[in-house]
Protein backbone atom coordinates (compact mmCIF):
# COMPACT_ATOMS: atom_id res chain seq x y z
CA UNK A 1 0.00 0.00 0.00
CA UNK A 2 2.86 2.36 0.79
CA UNK A 3 4.39 1.75 -2.67
CA UNK A 4 1.04 2.62 -4.26
CA UNK A 5 0.95 5.91 -2.34
CA UNK A 6 4.53 6.73 -3.38
CA UNK A 7 3.46 6.08 -6.99
CA UNK A 8 0.67 8.64 -6.56
CA UNK A 9 2.92 11.21 -4.88
CA UNK A 10 5.61 11.36 -7.57
CA UNK A 11 3.29 12.61 -10.38
CA UNK A 12 1.81 15.15 -7.97
CA UNK A 13 5.29 16.47 -7.13
CA UNK A 14 6.02 16.81 -10.84
CA UNK A 15 2.75 18.70 -11.37
CA UNK A 16 3.54 21.04 -8.46
CA UNK A 17 6.98 21.75 -9.94
CA UNK A 18 5.40 22.48 -13.33
CA UNK A 19 2.82 24.83 -11.80
CA UNK A 20 5.45 26.63 -9.72
CA UNK A 21 7.56 27.16 -12.85
CA UNK A 22 4.55 28.61 -14.70
CA UNK A 23 3.72 30.84 -11.74
CA UNK A 24 7.31 32.08 -11.65
CA UNK A 25 6.88 33.28 -15.22
CA UNK A 26 3.76 35.22 -14.13
CA UNK A 27 1.86 34.41 -17.25
CA UNK A 28 -1.86 34.81 -17.53
CA UNK A 29 -4.29 36.25 -20.05
CA UNK A 30 -3.92 39.75 -18.61
CA UNK A 31 -0.11 39.82 -18.79
CA UNK A 32 0.89 41.61 -21.99
CA UNK A 33 3.54 39.87 -24.11
CA UNK A 34 6.05 42.61 -23.33
CA UNK A 35 5.98 41.69 -19.63
CA UNK A 36 6.13 37.90 -19.96
CA UNK A 37 9.31 36.46 -18.59
CA UNK A 38 11.39 33.60 -19.89
CA UNK A 39 10.51 34.09 -23.54
CA UNK A 40 13.05 34.88 -26.17
CA UNK A 41 12.31 37.57 -28.69
CA UNK A 42 11.70 36.56 -32.29
CA UNK A 43 14.96 36.27 -34.12
CA UNK A 44 15.57 37.84 -37.49
CA UNK A 45 14.98 35.16 -40.14
CA UNK A 46 18.18 36.36 -41.81
CA UNK A 47 20.63 35.11 -39.17
CA UNK A 48 23.62 36.37 -41.15
CA UNK A 49 22.43 39.97 -40.78
CA UNK A 50 24.88 41.65 -38.41
CA UNK A 51 23.54 45.16 -39.04
CA UNK A 52 22.00 47.47 -36.52
CA UNK A 53 18.30 47.04 -35.68
CA UNK A 54 15.76 49.53 -36.92
CA UNK A 55 15.20 51.45 -40.11
CA UNK A 56 17.99 51.12 -42.67
CA UNK A 57 19.53 54.09 -44.46
CA UNK A 58 17.49 55.08 -47.48
CA UNK A 59 14.24 53.50 -46.21
CA UNK A 60 11.42 56.01 -46.63
CA UNK A 61 9.27 54.86 -43.70
CA UNK A 62 5.67 55.60 -42.86
CA UNK A 63 4.47 57.62 -39.88
CA UNK A 64 1.00 58.08 -38.49
CA UNK A 65 -0.30 61.62 -38.66
CA UNK A 66 0.36 63.58 -35.49
CA UNK A 67 -2.72 64.34 -33.42
CA UNK A 68 -2.21 67.69 -31.73
CA UNK A 69 -3.66 67.88 -28.21
CA UNK A 70 -6.05 70.74 -27.49
CA UNK A 71 -4.17 71.52 -24.27
CA UNK A 72 -1.22 70.28 -22.21
CA UNK A 73 -0.82 70.36 -18.47
CA UNK A 74 2.73 70.42 -17.13
CA UNK A 75 3.13 68.89 -13.69
CA UNK A 76 5.96 70.53 -11.78
CA UNK A 77 4.83 69.87 -8.23
CA UNK A 78 5.45 67.08 -5.74
CA UNK A 79 1.80 66.53 -4.75
CA UNK A 80 -1.26 66.07 -6.90
CA UNK A 81 -3.55 69.09 -6.39
CA UNK A 82 -6.68 66.91 -6.63
CA UNK A 83 -5.94 63.94 -4.39
CA UNK A 84 -2.75 64.94 -2.56
CA UNK A 85 -0.83 61.86 -3.81
CA UNK A 86 2.95 62.12 -3.69
CA UNK A 87 4.07 62.32 -7.33
CA UNK A 88 7.71 61.60 -6.54
CA UNK A 89 7.39 58.18 -4.89
CA UNK A 90 8.99 55.50 -7.08
CA UNK A 91 7.85 51.88 -7.27
CA UNK A 92 4.35 52.43 -5.96
CA UNK A 93 1.81 50.29 -7.76
CA UNK A 94 -1.09 52.35 -9.02
CA UNK A 95 -3.46 51.92 -11.93
CA UNK A 96 -3.76 54.27 -14.87
CA UNK A 97 -7.36 54.44 -16.02
CA UNK A 98 -8.21 55.75 -19.49
CA UNK A 99 -11.66 57.02 -20.39
CA UNK A 100 -12.01 57.96 -24.05
CA UNK A 101 -14.56 59.22 -26.53
CA UNK A 102 -13.90 59.98 -30.20
CA UNK A 103 -13.02 63.56 -29.26
CA UNK A 104 -11.65 63.41 -25.69
CA UNK A 105 -9.46 61.33 -23.40
CA UNK A 106 -9.42 61.46 -19.61
CA UNK A 107 -6.75 59.76 -17.50
CA UNK A 108 -6.79 59.12 -13.77
CA UNK A 109 -4.26 57.37 -11.54
CA UNK A 110 -5.73 55.43 -8.64
CA UNK A 111 -4.51 52.87 -6.12
CA UNK A 112 -7.56 50.76 -6.80
CA UNK A 113 -8.69 48.85 -9.84
CA UNK A 114 -12.11 48.33 -8.30
CA UNK A 115 -15.63 49.48 -9.00
CA UNK A 116 -15.33 52.61 -6.83
CA UNK A 117 -13.19 54.25 -9.51
CA UNK A 118 -15.77 53.50 -12.21
CA UNK A 119 -18.58 54.82 -10.05
CA UNK A 120 -16.72 58.00 -9.15
CA UNK A 121 -15.54 58.83 -12.67
CA UNK A 122 -18.42 57.61 -14.83
CA UNK A 123 -21.22 57.78 -12.25
CA UNK A 124 -24.18 55.40 -12.28
CA UNK A 125 -25.80 57.44 -15.05
CA UNK A 126 -23.25 56.15 -17.59
CA UNK A 127 -25.06 54.46 -20.49
CA UNK A 128 -22.12 53.89 -22.86
CA UNK A 129 -20.13 50.79 -23.70
CA UNK A 130 -16.98 49.90 -21.77
CA UNK A 131 -14.10 48.39 -23.75
CA UNK A 132 -12.06 46.47 -21.20
CA UNK A 133 -9.81 43.53 -20.40
CA UNK A 134 -12.50 41.54 -18.59
CA UNK A 135 -11.69 42.52 -15.00
CA UNK A 136 -14.68 41.66 -12.79
CA UNK A 137 -15.67 45.19 -11.66
CA UNK A 138 -16.60 46.12 -15.22
CA UNK A 139 -19.29 43.42 -15.42
CA UNK A 140 -20.69 44.52 -12.05
CA UNK A 141 -20.82 48.11 -13.27
CA UNK A 142 -22.62 47.52 -16.60
CA UNK A 143 -23.66 44.75 -18.95
CA UNK A 144 -22.65 46.87 -21.97
CA UNK A 145 -19.10 45.57 -22.39
CA UNK A 146 -16.83 45.06 -25.39
CA UNK A 147 -13.84 42.88 -24.57
CA UNK A 148 -10.37 43.93 -25.70
CA UNK A 149 -9.30 41.73 -28.64
CA UNK A 150 -5.72 41.35 -27.39
CA UNK A 151 -6.98 39.94 -24.09
CA UNK A 152 -9.51 37.68 -25.82
CA UNK A 153 -6.83 36.23 -28.07
CA UNK A 154 -4.50 35.58 -25.12
CA UNK A 155 -7.32 33.91 -23.17
CA UNK A 156 -8.34 31.78 -26.15
CA UNK A 157 -4.91 30.10 -26.11
CA UNK A 158 -5.91 28.46 -22.82
CA UNK A 159 -8.86 26.62 -24.39
CA UNK A 160 -9.07 23.51 -26.50
CA UNK A 161 -10.20 23.69 -30.12
CA UNK A 162 -13.50 22.08 -29.13
CA UNK A 163 -14.24 24.76 -26.51
CA UNK A 164 -13.37 27.51 -29.01
CA UNK A 165 -15.69 26.00 -31.66
CA UNK A 166 -18.48 25.76 -29.08
CA UNK A 167 -17.94 29.41 -28.12
CA UNK A 168 -17.95 30.52 -31.78
CA UNK A 169 -21.19 28.57 -32.28
CA UNK A 170 -22.79 30.46 -29.40
CA UNK A 171 -21.67 33.77 -30.91
CA UNK A 172 -22.98 32.83 -34.36
CA UNK A 173 -26.37 31.85 -32.92
CA UNK A 174 -26.77 35.38 -31.58
CA UNK A 175 -26.47 37.06 -35.00
CA UNK A 176 -28.65 37.09 -38.10
CA UNK A 177 -26.65 37.21 -41.32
Amino acid sequence: MLKARVGEIEPLKAKISELEARLAQYENAHTPPSLRRGRSRKKDPNKNNKGKPGQKIGHKGVTRPYAAPDRQVEVTIDLCPDCGADLGVPFRIDWIWTFSTPSESFFVIRKSRGMKVLTKVLTRRFKGIIVCDGWKPYARFTNRIQRCWAHLLRESKEYSIEKVRKFIGKINNGFDY
